[in-house]
């Protein structure tokens, strides 16, 4: 999704995962855990991703696992705001958050501008999901070679 760098932009972004997430079948507290890393990833990057007008959200679904990445084009982070913040802080508690509700959380600095944040979720599924997803059929995934790929493999 691209997304104006509007607060409004969080919501959509949230409610669209989740519908697409519960749509195959996903559980809900799942769910919640990804809703809830995906908007403070998503609110970081509108509130700080100076300079940027807009910002992506990508995400990859197998069987395993979800793989959610927030990218802006501002400024970048200051490596100093990655630490945990203190026990009285008001603001800054998102990466906390985050590491708190995912598997996984990579942080890195875009060239020449921008900052990528890409958060891991091991799925759980519910009793409505298909039974592919769930790993019992075949799989959902396929690899469709480009023109590129089968020039190389030709040799040229």
């Amino acid at each position: 999704m691209h997304l104006p760098r509007q607060a409004v932009s969080v919501r959509t972004a949230r409610q669209s995962l989740d519908n697409a997430l519960a749509g195959i079948g996903v559980d809900k507290q799942c769910r919640d855990d990804i809703a809830l890393a995906l908007t403070e990833a998503c609110s970081n990057a509108v509130e700080h991703a100076q300079r940027g007008l807009e910002y992506d959200v990508i995400v990859t679904v197998g069987r395993t696992r979800c793989i959610v990445e927030v990218v802006d084009t501002g400024v970048g982070m200051d490596e100093r705001r990655l630490d945990s913040p203190p026990v009285t802080a008001n603001r800054g508690r998102g990466l906390v958050l985050i590491r708190a509700v995912t598997d996984g959380l990579e942080m890195r600095r875009l060239n020449p501008h921008g900052f990528a944040v890409c958060m891991v979720k091991k799925l759980t599924w519910g009793r409505t999901a298909a039974s592919i997803w769930q790993g019992r059929g075949h799989d959902p995934w396929a690899v469709v070679p480009t023109p590129a790929t089968l020039l190389a493999a030709e040799g040229f």
